[in-house]
C-alpha cells in the first residue's frame, strides 16, 4: 500500500489543529477551576472540577505525544522518499520540524 504524501500530511495537520482546540478547553478548565476555587466551598464540587482538569490535561498530554510519534514514523520518512526521489514533478514542499521539546525533542527532516 502506498501513501500520498499531501493526504498524510493535511491528516496529520487536522489532528495538530485538534490538539490545539483541546489545549483551549483545558484553559477554560483551569480558569474554570481558579474562579470556582475563590467562589465556591464545596470540596466535592472542588475535587471533581480538578479531577476534570487533571483528565483532560492528561488527554491532551497523550494525544500531543502520539501525534509527534506519528509525525516522526510517518510524515517524515514520507517526505524523505517523495521528495527525495522526485516523485512529484511539483516544487519543493518545505516540511517544518515539529517540536516536542519536553518528551522527543526536534524531528529531524535533513
Amino acid at each position: 500500500m502506498s501513501l500520498d504524501y499531501e493526504v498524510v500530511w493535511e491528516v496529520m495537520n487536522d489532528v495538530e489543529e485538534s490538539i490545539q482546540q483541546l489545549k483551549i478547553i483545558e484553559e477554560m478548565i483551569e480558569d474554570l477551576n481558579c474562579k470556582l476555587s475563590h467562589e465556591c466551598d464545596s470540596d466535592e464540587i472542588l475535587n471533581a472540577a480538578m479531577c476534570v482538569q487533571g483528565v483532560a490535561a492528561y488527554m491532551q498530554q497523550k494525544l500531543e505525544n502520539s501525534h509527534v510519534k506519528a509525525w516522526n514514523t510517518v510524515v517524515v520518512p514520507l517526505h524523505k522518499q517523495e521528495f527525495s526521489q522526485g516523485l512529484t514533478g511539483r516544487g519543493a514542499t518545505v516540511a517544518f520540524p515539529f517540536r516536542n521539546e519536553e518528551k522527543t525533542g526536534m524531528i529531524d527532516l535533513s
